[in-house]
């Protein structure tokens, strides 16, 4: 074995040197990154979390909806913005989801005040508090995921081989 080795040219062996260079080199970039990504995922999973959360909330701004004001153009875009928001995966997504399902609930908010009976008036109002304290928690913790999804990038700026890792996690805006 050792003969054989010997008998390898100098430019072959060097090629296999500096290929195993690069492979290791690679591996260990991509551990970092792993390891950067996996801190900021957590915080994507409590978004998501927090935004179903919303949704369901907002599921029953709707039944007031539906009972206090029907046909309201309103309620349609409160529906949507609600199936959206569920079904949203991404952090870019999750955000604009989330932004539409608020000004859906705050454009019912007038008609139901208008229309609804004086205890569907309190039920919106409890609704409409808890949406807008999810709404605070939520942008704390998305606060949060943005530092560090900024380390995140950090550390991948910071790559050598960053060309072979792929991308890094969207800011949530």
């Amino acid at each position: 074995m050792l003969n054989k080795m010997k008998q390898t040219p100098v430019p072959v062996a060097v090629l296999v040197m500096v290929l195993c260079i690069l492979v290791g080199v690679t591996f260990g970039n991509k551990n970092a990154l792993d390891r950067a990504v996996k801190n900021s995922g957590a915080t994507l999973t409590e978004i998501a979390e927090l935004t179903q959360q919303r949704a369901a909330k907002a599921s029953n701004l709707l039944v007031i909806c539906q009972r206090s004001i029907p046909g309201n153009a309103g309620i349609e875009a409160l529906e949507n913005a609600i199936h959206t928001l569920k079904n949203a995966t991404h952090a870019g997504q999750i955000a604009e989801a989330d932004r539409r399902l608020t000004f859906a609930a705050e454009s019912v908010r007038g008609p139901i005040e208008n229309a609804a009976t004086e205890q569907d008036r309190k039920l919106m109002v409890g609704v409409m508090d808890e949406l807008n304290s999810a709404e605070k928690i939520l942008t704390r913790v998305a606060g949060t995921y943005n530092e560090k999804v900024t380390e995140v990038r950090e550390v991948y700026d910071s790559l050598p081989t960053k060309w072979l890792l792929g991308g890094v996690p969207e800011v949530y805006q």
